[in-house]
C-alpha cells in the first residue's frame, strides 16, 4: 500500500465554522405581521360595509330624494361606528 503525501507548498488551512443555533421564530414579528394583516382585512371590511350601504339605498329607493332620505339615517350612525373601529384599531398604530 502507498501512503498519500500531500503536496508540496504551503499547507491548507480548512476553516470549520461552529453549527449555527436555529433560532425560534420570534413572537414579535408574528404579532406584528398578524396585526397588518387584520388592519388590511379591517379595511377592506369596512369600504364592503359603506359600498354595500350605498348600493341598498340606490336599490331600495325610486327616486333620489329618498336615496338621501335613507343616506341621511344610515350613514351618520354608521360612519360613528365605524370610525370608532378604525380610530382604535388604526391610532393604536
Amino acid at each position: 500500500m502507498s501512503q498519500i503525501t500531500p503536496p508540496p507548498g504551503p499547507p491548507v488551512v480548512v476553516a470549520v465554522s461552529p453549527p449555527r443555533k436555529k433560532y425560534a421564530r420570534s413572537s414579535v414579528t408574528g404579532f406584528f405581521a398578524s396585526t397588518a394583516l387584520i388592519r388590511g382585512l379591517l379595511a377592506v371590511i369596512f369600504v364592503i360595509i359603506f359600498t354595500a350601504t350605498c348600493a341598498v339605498a340606490l336599490v331600495r329607493a325610486s327616486n333620489w330624494t329618498e336615496v338621501k332620505e335613507i343616506l341621511d339615517v344610515v350613514f351618520p350612525a354608521e360612519i360613528a361606528l365605524l370610525g370608532s373601529a378604525v380610530g382604535y384599531y388604526f391610532g393604536s398604530k
